[in-house]
């Protein structure tokens, strides 16, 4: 098992758990992850697999978005 196996990247979670990433990025921003939940590297933030469980619970397939209403088209 590798370190960085423990550390997840706002990108992965959107993909892992459909939490969209900039969303971390903010959540971390005012404060709601510890500084022990993530790590800044360079421009990039490294939150503790741990942290994101404890959130939003264990990785599942990702959320999906439900489908909005149907758009008419210009031409009808």
């Amino acid at each position: 098992m590798d370190i960085f196996d423990d550390f997840l990247t706002p990108q992965e979670i959107e993909k892992r758990w459909g939490i969209n990433a900039g969303t971390v990025r903010k959540l971390i921003s005012l404060g709601d992850f510890s500084p022990g939940e993530y790590k800044k590297v360079g421009p990039t933030n490294l939150i503790l697999r741990s942290a994101v469980e404890k959130r939003w619970g264990p990785e599942t397939a990702p959320r999906r978005r439900k489908p909005g209403p149907k758009r008419k088209s210009p031409q009808g």
